[in-house]
């Protein structure tokens, strides 16, 4: 069975190689994210949460947030999600 992520890409039809070293963000009902590949935090607080990533930073904003679990590459947030903003360098 084909994952949603893989399904994703499949119909984007770009090389696989445009999604090596990126990221990936799903936003669950307002109320968590999932991110993978990031490379630290870099910045939190309750309102808001600043994501390092290969090229750049995302930046998560809304009330009551909160890391609930870290790894080495994956990372997931809950609160209420009031906005996403991507920030390329």
């Amino acid at each position: 069975m084909m994952s949603i992520y893989n399904k994703i890409v499949s119909k984007v039809k770009l090389p696989p190689d445009n999604f090596v070293g990126g990221f990936t963000l799903i936003l669950h009902d307002g109320r968590g994210v999932f991110l993978e590949g990031h490379k630290g935090v870099y910045n939190f607080s309750n309102t808001f949460i600043e994501v390092k990533i290969k090229k750049g930073l995302i930046t998560i904003s809304g009330e009551n947030l909160k890391i609930e679990t870290i790894g080495i590459n994956e990372l997931y947030i809950s609160g209420s999600i009031g906005g996403i903003s991507k920030i390329e360098n």
